[in-house]
């Protein structure tokens, strides 16, 4: 038993924990202290499990990671998947259909496990490539032009139809970055939604782009799960957008940095430090206020 024991935190990768996909050192060394004295820790992210490996693996997880919002939930140390939720693969067709007639909507990235396809509106249709597991793309390649050859071009359906086959947990769209357009896809959001007959939980991870994942894996339900499979006294989820207000919602105690968007910080019980001042050392070295 230790200080900190029965206390599960869960953390947001990209700017709460991570400053370009990196952890710092202050971060590093106060979740080791908080877990050496008993505590557990985890992260819950639209990343997935390949890149929490590449990124994150001297953290100090010692909790199931949910990966892509929630949709899957794997336990280090056994190597086991505890839960699993793909979604309704029909409702990727209306979305893109959406887009392709829309002249702002350029992107669709799906996601499994293993692998990303990335669909890019081209000329009245669509271009696709793939990615391994390692590749998530970031807020800036996720807008970043593709050169398209022929070879590229007749293998669009050959891409699609072996990635169809496979598991999809989450897809994004968005829209190209640009100043003035930041409050753009909010009422998109609900006429995306409403074309999936609402099967989907929708949010933005970053101001351009809308995740969709299904309404049964959702980082809230993933701190839930966590928490009962760790024997948890008291769950805390900190985050820093909307995709992680049911995150924040659903813990006992709910946490937002102080660069967040404003649902978070109005849903929070409690706000920390801005990422970049290493908000996690702030909430372990406060949690005898916050508890």
């Amino acid at each position: 038993m230790g200080k900190y024991s029965g206390i599960l935190i869960c953390s947001d990768y990209d700017e709460t924990l991570a400053v370009r996909s990196r952890v710092s050192n202050e971060n590093k060394e106060a979740l080791k202290y908080f877990c050496e004295n008993g505590g557990a820790f985890t992260v819950i992210s639209g990343r997935r499990l390949g890149f929490i490996r590449e990124y994150a693996s001297d953290v100090g997880i010692n909790a199931p990671f949910a990966g892509l919002n929630g949709s899957y939930i794997w336990d280090f140390e056994t190597g086991e998947t505890l839960h699993c939720t793909e979604l309704d693969r029909s409702t990727l067709y209306p979305c893109l259909e959406y887009m392709k007639a829309h002249e702002k909507m350029a992107h669709m990235v799906l996601f499994s496990n293993e692998n990303t396809v990335k669909i890019i509106k081209k000329d009245g249709g669509f271009s696709v490539t793939s990615h391994d597991s390692r590749d998530d793309p970031t807020e800036s390649e996720f807008f970043s032009s593709v050169s398209i050859n022929e070879e590229a071009t007749e293998s669009n359906s050959r891409i699609l139809d072996s990635f169809l086959k496979g598991r999809i947990y989450k897809f994004v769209v968005g829209i190209p970055k640009k100043e003035g357009d930041e409050d753009f896809l909010i009422p998109e959001k609900k006429i995306l939604t409403d074309l999936t007959q609402n099967k989907l939980a929708a949010s933005r991870a970053w101001p351009y782009a809308i995740e969709f994942q299904s309404k049964e894996a959702t980082k809230g339900k993933a701190v839930k799960f966590i928490k009962e499979y760790v024997k948890a006294d008291v769950s805390i989820g900190i985050g820093n957008y909307e995709n992680d207000l049911s995150m924040v919602e659903d813990a006992d105690i709910g946490v937002a940095v102080a660069n967040s968007c404003p649902e978070l910080l109005a849903a929070a019980d409690r706000v920390v430090k801005d990422y970049r001042e290493h908000a996690l050392r702030d909430l372990i070295e406060n949690l005898n206020t916050i508890i």
